[in-house]
């Protein structure tokens, strides 16, 4: 007979066919809360965001920010200084050119964005020159990647 602590050192505290996915307390005690696998595979999943093809390789979501410690910033698009000083940043990041190149163009994107949401005319029209700046530093970026590619 297998005693308990061999069965849970080999095993794992589930039984066949099922995962442990933390803990949970059942009459007051922790005990491994033990879910069919086909549960633990669909709870990794992201569901699609509305309007993104299944199996799309693009991103619909240009707030999200997938990796925290590779963010520069700083960075906005509300006015022409704004942008400026965001374009300052990025030339001095130590970051990758393609990094630079992400970055300015997700700005360019949220900034063109905004643009058709905004209503306020004063506003808009603040955006739309902070969107013009990030379009010629992204232009700018672009030239900089064709000579690096020759």
């Amino acid at each position: 007979m297998i005693n308990f602590k061999k069965f849970y050192e080999n095993k794992g505290p589930c039984w066949p066919g099922y995962k442990q996915v933390g803990f949970k307390t059942k009459n007051g005690k922790k005990v491994p809360n033990c879910v069919p696998e086909s549960v633990a595979e669909a709870e990794k999943r992201v569901a699609r965001k509305k309007g993104q093809h299944k199996g799309s390789s693009s991103h619909s979501d240009l707030y999200t920010d997938e990796d925290p410690k590779g963010t520069i910033h700083g960075l906005g698009f509300k006015d022409a200084e704004t942008a400026k000083k965001g374009i300052g940043i990025i030339d001095k990041a130590k970051r990758t050119h393609a990094h630079k190149v992400q970055a300015t163009l997700v700005m360019q994107q949220r900034a063109k964005q905004a643009i058709k949401t905004t209503k306020d005319p004063e506003k808009k029209a603040n955006i739309k020159k902070a969107y013009d700046i990030w379009t010629a530093h992204l232009e700018k970026l672009k030239k900089k990647t064709k000579e690096m590619n020759k």
